[in-house]
């Protein structure tokens, strides 16, 4: 890299890692002789800092998120000619840290909004707006998603940390428990304009 390294991540069969660096680009290198890394392929498409990695459970997608407020979905089946299969615009400003849930279909981004943001990716084509979490009032550095699944912490430097319920069933039984807290069909189109009004309860 030209400057700094921000990011790593190991794929999940140890074989490959991504870095992620200040000049602008995320690489992937071969590291199946850890003593002998091999340079397999930079990713020079993100127009700021690259500032965080990961891959999908199943190692055949690389995030890369960047301060030019996207993420780039990257399948990387061939790690020396990876393609870059979608682009996600995750925040207005910053990327700061991005993450898969364990089965791969959700993919979380935090940044400079001050949210973190959930992102249906089980079509890496086509990846679909799946919720916010908010709360913070300052930019949201990272977060780690609990093993269960269904539970997010995220930190910010508001100087908190906060827990958030992600479990679709469980939000879905805390929401029609109350009236009060069901979206009505013009708050659906407000807040999910990208999703079709579902009544829930």
């Amino acid at each position: 890299h030209q400057s700094w390294v921000q990011d790593v991540a190991f794929s999940p069969d140890g074989r490959l890692l991504a870095t992620a660096s200040a000049d602008k680009t995320a690489r992937l290198w071969d590291i199946s002789e850890p003593t002998q890394p091999v340079p397999l392929a930079s990713l020079n498409v993100h127009t700021d800092f690259v500032w965080t990695v990961a891959f999908s459970p199943d190692g055949n997608t690389l995030a890369t998120g960047s301060y030019d407020g996207t993420v780039r979905l990257w399948d990387v089946r061939d790690a020396r000619a990876p393609t870059n299969r979608s682009t996600i615009k995750a925040d207005p400003r910053w990327v700061l840290d991005t993450a898969f849930s364990r089965d791969g279909r959700m993919l979380v981004t935090s940044g400079w909004d001050t949210t973190a943001h959930l992102w249906d990716v089980s079509d890496p084509d086509h990846p679909l707006p799946a919720g916010v979490i908010s709360g913070h009032t300052d930019w949201v550095q990272g977060f780690a998603l609990h093993p269960d699944g269904h539970t997010l912490i995220t930190f910010s430097d508001d100087r908190t940390a906060r827990i958030a319920t992600i479990d679709p069933d469980a939000l879905a039984t805390r929401a029609c428990a109350d009236d009060g807290n069901r979206l009505s069909s013009a708050e659906w189109a407000a807040h999910i304009p990208a999703l079709p009004y579902s009544g829930m309860c």
